[in-house]
């Protein structure tokens, strides 16, 4: 068994662009994990986002948001509003791939005016929002690999629109996929879940389809996200993971007005070879897979939930074992 460390692709667009045409629409390295890298380094000093210390504290006061925007993302403000907490948080929880330089990226607050809907002024640098239990809970790590930003492509969402829940699938969906040797793809990925978006931008959740429920939800209810994000600034020398030229980024970095409606997500008339295995494996597994233990293989810090995960693993290694992929078996770039 050999662990091979794969750095994110700069971005393209010409495997999202296949696939949608046939839509109807912290610290120790546990086991498969790659070493990852806090950064709190990175917090880029911009009086323009933190908190005015010399006005006293008020709190967020009502905010009016577009007609477009569900009016309860618009109640939501950040808590991160000030570069110390952003530093806290980066320096407890890695967020960048060991095998990217800490060049590409900054991390900067918010300011109370601030919505995760909300676009880039003319005069800001590029950035997107992120939610910090993407990286705290769902090990989510920067650059996007191409089959994340291929998701958020192909849904038409911002990262901060999709709900964590449905995070919490693509990443398991990932991790199986990794675990086996094989090259995640938002075309199988989508395959198995259907997106139905609401008349206002809200949260968007991926459905499984009947019959396909690949894995139970990260947690019943995901409590206490949706205040807790903070800005993620692509520096020039990262533009090539984010922008596939100017002006037009891998995925979308802001709340999309009209997410992608998904049905049915067909299978391909004519699979390539690596679609077929895929598929072929998901087809050989157990439906509703936990997510939390696949998660838990990351950095559990409890003894029970790091059990529990290595047991979940043990299974898919059985799995494996029948289902005839030894020779394909890595643990790489989870």
């Amino acid at each position: 068994m050999s662990a091979l460390a794969e750095s994110p692709p700069a971005c393209s667009s010409s495997s999202s662009s296949s696939s949608s045409s046939s839509s109807s629409s912290g610290q120790a390295s546990p086991v498969g994990d790659v070493e990852r890298v806090p950064s709190p380094g990175l917090v880029r000093e911009d009086a323009g986002n933190a908190l005015d210390r010399s006005a006293p504290f008020e709190g967020p006061r009502p905010h009016v948001g577009p007609a477009w925007v569900d009016p309860r993302v618009c109640e939501v403000s950040s808590s991160f509003l000030t570069d110390a907490s952003v530093a806290k948080f980066l320096d407890e929880v890695p967020v960048l791939k060991a095998s990217v330089e800490e060049s590409l990226l900054a991390f900067g607050p918010c300011s109370l005016g601030d919505r995760v809907y909300r676009e880039r002024s003319s005069t800001e640098p590029p950035f997107f929002f992120m939610y910090s239990c993407l990286f705290a809970d769902l090990h989510v790590s920067l650059p996007f690999d191409a089959f994340t930003a291929g998701v958020l492509k192909e849904l038409n969402v911002a990262p901060t629109q999709l709900h964590p829940n449905s995070w919490a699938s693509m990443q398991a969906f990932r991790i199986v996929c990794r675990t086996f040797g094989l090259r995640p793809l938002p075309s199988c990925f989508l395959h198995f879940y259907s997106s139905y978006p609401a008349k206002l931008a809200s949260w968007q959740s991926l459905v499984s389809r009947a019959g396909s429920v690949l894995f139970k939800p990260f947690t019943a209810s995901y409590k206490n996200f949706k205040e807790k994000f903070f800005k993620v600034y692509v520096e020039p020398t990262g533009t090539r993971y984010f922008f596939e030229e100017v002006g037009h980024s891998c995925f979308p970095l802001f709340w999309s007005r009209s997410p992608t409606k998904i049905t049915d997500w067909p299978r391909p008339a004519h699979p390539s070879e690596h679609e077929r295995l895929i598929f072929a494996l998901f087809d050989s597994l157990p439906r509703k897979l936990p997510a939390r233990p696949l998660m838990s293989l990351y950095n559990a810090t409890d003894r029970a939930e790091a059990f529990e995960g290595m047991l979940f693993f043990m299974r898919l290694v059985i799995i494996m074992l029948r289902f005839g992929l030894t020779d394909r078996f890595l643990l790489f770039d989870l």
